[in-house]
């Protein structure tokens, strides 16, 4: 054994620990003798003896040894793949369980980053499905293995089918399985997301390529190859595109995903941005739209807007909005979904808070999972809009930058909660201010 191994380890014998609660990350909670120990796939009430138990930057990290005593809240997860697949980290336990450990997660993250009290009653929206919900998926692909990376590794675990994905997209893997398996491997290749139209099935494929040696002639012979084969299996193909993994586009063939919300048709193009669960994001859109409806805002700023998710609902709810994206193919989505009268703008968000603009009744924020830069965050406190709607997947960057809202003046109403993402610990959550 190494002497870095050696100073590394703590214990000889596999230490016990209750675990108490579930944290930040999915893992659970339990203290040892030398402080508190993080271990995945635990759940509140477990006892559980650890292996691996190793400390990094003064925190306590293990792995489950034995489960000793089990917590009323476990169940036998149904996927033979969980624990070593990184896609899902509460499939063990039942899902009522998951959706109180998702608030109590969030409320950590709230109280413990932004420092905030006295928050209003958290409303928590499930899911309809447990499984089989997520219509868009990033597969990861190294020589023939295709799937998603092994827990705590970069390796893949390739699974032969996936309990998040609808049936139609767990065949798309198979096929592009096949399609390697027949026709050879290609090492500039990274990963593909697919994505399924709830509409009418169709499918999209977004390949992503080594930034150095990808090149538009491999991008082809791909899409072309899986085009060929989608019409063998008659896979209604809506369109590909390929793209480095900058995100610079290199080529892209056919035509956009129809999707659909509050009876708006809209488009997602192959590697742009929508939300992966069909039905909580109609939940969520309605959710934004009684919010504005009932302050009574007749203008809406959508910031970070996509291809029009809450803009283009509430434009046909009588709104006047305005969306502001940096993503060429998202604001090309949202511009052939818009009514003339509709103006989606590409541009940097703090370029465009930065220019004299109309003042709007409300904005929403939608940022990537990295949250506001702080630039933004100091401009939307400068503004001071009457309505501010926050909409974010990650609880840590939301608290930073509801710290920095609400130090700028903006008084929190309403929090709720979506599970956009049953069997791991995300969720989506819904902040509505007063500036």
């Amino acid at each position: 054994m190494s002497q870095k191994k050696k100073k590394n380890h703590i214990h000889s014998t596999p230490p016990t620990v209750r675990i108490e609660k579930l944290v930040p990350g999915g893992s659970g909670l339990g203290y040892m003798d030398k402080g508190v120990v993080f271990v995945p796939i635990t759940a509140p009430g477990d006892i559980v003896s650890l292996r691996e138990v190793r400390k990094r930057r003064g925190v306590h990290f293990a792995e489950l040894d034995k489960l000793i005593e089990s917590s009323a809240q476990r169940r036998d997860p149904p996927c033979p793949w969980f624990g070593r697949c990184g896609g899902c980290q509460w499939m063990h336990m039942d899902y009522g369980s998951q959706l109180r450990w998702k608030e109590d997660v969030f409320k950590q993250a709230l109280r413990g980053i932004a420092h905030l009290k006295d928050l209003p009653s958290i409303r928590v929206h499930p899911s309809p499905d447990e499984f089989e919900y997520r219509f868009r998926a990033r597969l990861q692909i190294k020589g023939l293995a295709v799937g998603f990376f092994r827990r705590g590794s970069n390796s893949i675990v390739p699974w032969d089918r996936c309990m998040l994905l609808p049936e139609a997209l767990n065949s798309t893997v198979t096929d592009l399985r096949d399609w390697l398996r027949d026709n050879g491997t290609h090492p500039t290749l990274e990963s593909c997301e697919v994505a399924l139209s709830p509409v009418d099935g169709s499918i999209s494929l977004n390949w992503i390529i080594d930034i150095l040696n990808g090149n538009s002639d491999t991008a082809r012979m791909i899409m072309d190859g899986m085009e060929d084969t989608a019409i063998r299996g008659e896979v209604n193909l809506a369109g590909q595109a390929a793209h480095d993994s900058r995100g610079a586009a290199i080529a892209a063939k056919g035509g956009s995903l129809p999707l659909e919300v509050e009876k708006i048709r809209m488009w997602a193009s192959p590697g742009t941005f929508f939300q992966v669960n069909p039905e909580v994001n109609k939940v969520l859109v309605n959710r934004a739209l009684t919010h504005l409806q009932s302050r009574d805002s007749r203008s809406l700023l959508d910031l970070y807007c996509g291809n029009g998710n809450f803009s283009l609902p509430a434009a046909a709810a009588g709104m006047k909005a305005v969306g502001v994206e940096a993503s060429p193919g998202a604001i090309l989505d949202a511009r052939s979904a818009s009514a003339p009268d509709n103006r989606f703008i590409e541009m940097d968000t703090s370029r465009f808070l930065e220019q004299d603009f109309a003042q709007s009744d409300a904005v929403i924020v939608d940022p990537p999972r990295t949250g506001l830069p702080l630039e933004v965050a100091k401009l939307l406190g400068a503004k001071r809009f009457p309505c501010l709607i926050y909409v974010s997947c990650e609880p840590s960057t939301l608290a930073r930058d509801l710290a920095r809202l609400t130090e700028a003046g903006y008084v929190i109403n309403d929090i709720e909660l979506f599970d956009m993402f049953p069997q791991t610990f995300h969720s989506e959550a819904l902040v509505v201010m007063r500036g």
